[in-house]
């Protein structure tokens, strides 16, 4: 959530940063239609291989995507990263919350989806107040590689607790 919330709310300074004004809102459309084209997708995949095949690779590319537009100095490099960022978040999103919803019991789904979206409003809140901060003080390009920093300790953190996360989901199937 936390990179989604920074991209929405420090591109376009960025990008300004970079010569490139009037046409970064161009990321934004390519960003919602790769996201409209590949979260169809997501759902086969998680599936067939599950949260954490899919899970791992979903953060990878959103880190790319850090790093792509970390090096970004034309619009055509926003664009590439608009589709790495949106085929990776637009897949962990939807994983996430699929993942709320089978870790409680069915009483207490409407819980767990507040919740989630509830980690969603503090990282539009928290977010890019510490990533603005990273900027003003380091540049706006070593805050995108700053956001590689909650992207390994997503994928430390899926890692650490892969046991437990393939427990939920096979508890989960186990009850169809």
């Amino acid at each position: 959530h936390l990179g989604s919330c920074v991209i929405n709310s420090l591109l376009i300074v960025y990008a300004s940063t970079r010569g490139i004004e009037d046409s970064i809102g161009l990321y934004f459309t390519v960003y919602a239609i790769a996201m409209i084209i590949s979260r169809p997708f997501v759902s086969k995949l998680v599936d067939k291989f599950g949260f954490i095949k899919v899970g791992i690779p979903a953060i990878i590319l959103e880190g790319a995507s850090f790093v792509i537009i970390g090096f970004a100095g034309r619009l055509w490099m926003f664009l590439v990263a608009a589709v790495v960022f949106a085929v990776g978040y637009g897949s962990m999103l939807p994983v996430l919350q699929s993942l709320c919803m089978k870790s409680v019991p069915a009483e207490r789904r409407g819980s767990a989806s507040c919740t989630n979206f509830i980690a969603l409003d503090v990282a539009m809140i928290v977010g890019p107040v510490i990533a603005g901060s990273i900027a003003d003080k380091a540049g706006y390009s070593t805050m995108w590689f700053s956001m590689l920093v909650p992207i390994i300790l997503s994928i430390v953190l899926i890692l650490v607790t892969q046991k437990w996360l393939n427990n939920i989901e096979k508890n989960f199937e186990s009850q169809d």
